[in-house]
């Protein structure tokens, strides 16, 4: 496992940010809720998940800032973001890999269509239903971590991760299991 530290500084959550919000169906409700609200009533939204690959292979972990409102200084898949209202799956894969890891000019493919990833947190309150898109990248670029929302990144063989995950658990994000049993049934075993 290689680790590379990023210097982690406050990363409130703006409660305020506006989701779009949508039906059971993914369908948009034509309206935004802020976040707090989205996450607290378990209203449901979209997410994107990237999976960032490295030239020999090894998977792209970022660790989340202890500020997160959701599973704070967890490992977590490469790149994660919610859609800004209006935006396509794509555009905010690109923009997370970008302002969360400095690489502006990949060039995602979407792996997994939309699913929807269902989560309760009782003890923060929050409820998170969100579509979620899955996509991936190959790169051999220099990654750079976005000091505000990323503690540390380290690179690491998918077979490992899912060794990790199993073993302690609670050091990872509770999607990543999920989200990476939707990845492998369709890229296949590593």
């Amino acid at each position: 496992l290689k680790d590379m530290a990023a210097t982690s500084a406050t990363c409130p959550q703006d409660l305020q940010e506006p989701f779009e919000v949508f039906d059971e169906q993914n369908v948009s409700r034509g309206h935004t809720e802020p976040r707090g609200k989205v996450h607290a009533e378990g209203l449901f939204h979209r997410s994107v998940q990237v999976v960032l690959f490295n030239l020999t292979g090894e998977m792209l972990l970022q660790q989340r800032s202890p500020h997160k409102d959701i599973a704070p200084a967890c490992w977590d898949l490469s790149c994660s973001e919610h859609l800004r209202p209006g935006e396509t799956y794509e555009s905010a894969a690109r923009r997370g890999l970008s302002e969360e890891l400095g690489l502006a000019d990949s060039n995602p493919e979407r792996v997994v269509p939309a699913f929807l990833q269902d989560f309760d947190y009782p003890g923060r309150g929050v409820r998170d239903r969100e579509f979620v898109e899955i996509w991936a990248v190959r790169t051999g670029a220099l990654v750079q971590a976005d000091e505000v929302e990323v503690v540390a990144l380290r690179w690491a063989p998918l077979p490992v991760v899912l060794e990790e995950i199993v073993r302690d658990p609670g050091a990872y994000v509770p999607w990543m299991p999920d989200s990476l049993q939707h990845y492998l049934a369709v890229r296949g075993p590593i």
